[in-house]
């Protein structure tokens, strides 16, 4: 009993951790008026449970019709279905965030809590299947892997939504929320069909995809900021 609970722990902790620490990293890219910490852990919630599990009933719903769909070398599910649930699903709890204080950058900041909440369910589904399967050494490569990669792409992803979402509630910037929704799903959809292919390279393409991604999401928000700083 005290091996198996000592195994889920580090399995909760192998998941949550790295979203959690991603977080701590997104916020602080903001040097003045920082999100309250109250309200970027319900968005987190919302991704981790909201989003995450109707995007595994939708996705369930799907499977067996498109499951065995491919478009050449890329499944279906994967490549395109996967993409369009789970991003229109975090999108759902950014429509219903209040933000009293809204900058244009909140959105990118609460986007990206959405995006990092999921990724954490995804990763406990991931690591758990993996230390079932193939034991602590595949669980520990999964989630090095996806604390690396998944993680970054979701947060990223998540956020050009949010971003879309805030120009449309606030008129902090001109825009809708539309066309960063067909942003965040078509950067999800090119990490999928880079991360399914054989070659080392499309692996490596992958991460470092998601990573740039994460780096401009990061560089935005501090520019935002910078400019919401020295405004009028």
């Amino acid at each position: 009993m005290a091996d198996a609970l000592a195994v889920a722990t580090g399995v909760v902790l192998l998941a949550f951790l790295p979203p959690l620490l991603f977080l701590v990293r997104v916020r602080r890219a903001e040097r003045s008026r920082l999100e309250p910490w109250r309200a970027l852990l319900k968005a987190f919630a919302w991704g981790a449970l909201g989003a995450a599990s109707l995007s595994i009933l939708l996705e369930s719903a799907l499977g067996g019709t498109v499951d065995p769909v491919a478009l050449g070398a890329f499944p279906l599910m994967g490549v395109v279905a996967a993409p369009v649930i789970e991003e229109s699903m975090k999108a759902i709890g950014l429509v219903a965030i209040r933000d009293p204080d809204p900058e244009p950058e909140d959105g990118l900041v609460y986007g990206a809590a959405v995006g990092l909440g999921f990724a954490a369910t995804e990763n406990l589904i991931y690591v758990g299947a993996a230390m079932l399967v193939g034991g602590a050494s595949l669980a520990l490569t999964t989630a090095i892997y996806r604390a690396v990669a998944t993680v970054a792409l979701h947060a990223s992803a998540t956020a050009i939504t949010g971003y879309g979402v805030w120009a449309a509630r606030f008129h902090v910037v001109q825009g809708s929320w539309l066309l960063p929704l067909l942003l965040a799903i078509a950067l999800h959809a090119a990490y999928n069909a880079l991360a399914v292919l054989d070659p080392l390279w499309a692996l490596l393409a992958a991460v470092g995809l998601a990573l740039f991604a994460f780096s401009r999401i990061l560089r935005r928000i501090r520019r935002l900021d910078a400019a919401g700083a020295s405004g009028p």
